[in-house]
């Protein structure tokens, strides 16, 4: 492992990709609006924010990057289904497809190496509604992990580290 006088963490989490809902006020007004394209420009917006931070404040030797769970909505109840606008395995390939290319452009803007960690979370494993007990091993961050590792091969400035459910990064001999 290699130690880096600048070590950069950004952690990211609670991304609900494939959760959908819109209130609405007493007037019809949208009060709150949640779907894959604001968490996109979200996560773009983040990508700016580091920029301007990047420019102004530090330079890093290397970035680590740590997915924190949650990047699904997967069914955990039935009120979860009213939530969900498209199958759960087009989500995954989507979101992963779109980490890929996050990824990759956070890479170009620090221009140092990055190492991506996942951890899933609750609502990335697969469940069966009324279902006791929950498959925990059946994570669907695991297959994100999985179509990033294969998108980054050969990439040798990405790394993209094994799933696992808790992640634990020795930065310069600090854990």
């Amino acid at each position: 492992v290699k130690c880096f006088n600048k070590t950069g963490r950004l952690c990211v989490s609670d991304l609900h990709d494939g959760y959908t809902y819109e209130s609405k006020g007493l007037y019809g007004e949208v009060v709150n609006k949640y779907d894959f394209e604001i968490m996109k420009a979200r996560m773009e917006k983040l990508i700016g924010l580091i920029e301007a931070d990047y420019m102004t404040i530090v330079e890093y030797d290397n970035l680590v990057v740590a997915i924190c769970g949650d990047v699904f909505e997967n069914i955990l109840r039935a009120s979860s289904l009213t939530k969900l606008r498209e199958p759960v395995i087009d989500t995954v390939i989507k979101t992963s497809e779109f980490l890929c290319q996050w990824v990759a452009q956070l890479a170009n803007t620090v221009g140092c190496d990055v190492r991506v960690v996942t951890v899933g979370g609750n609502h990335d494993t697969c469940s069966f509604l009324g279902a006791t007990p929950r498959f925990e091993d059946e994570n669907l961050t695991k297959l994100v992990v999985e179509f990033m590792k294969l998108r980054f091969s050969g990439v040798p400035s990405i790394e993209i580290a094994p799933f696992s459910d808790v992640a634990v990064q020795n930065i310069c001999g600090v854990n």
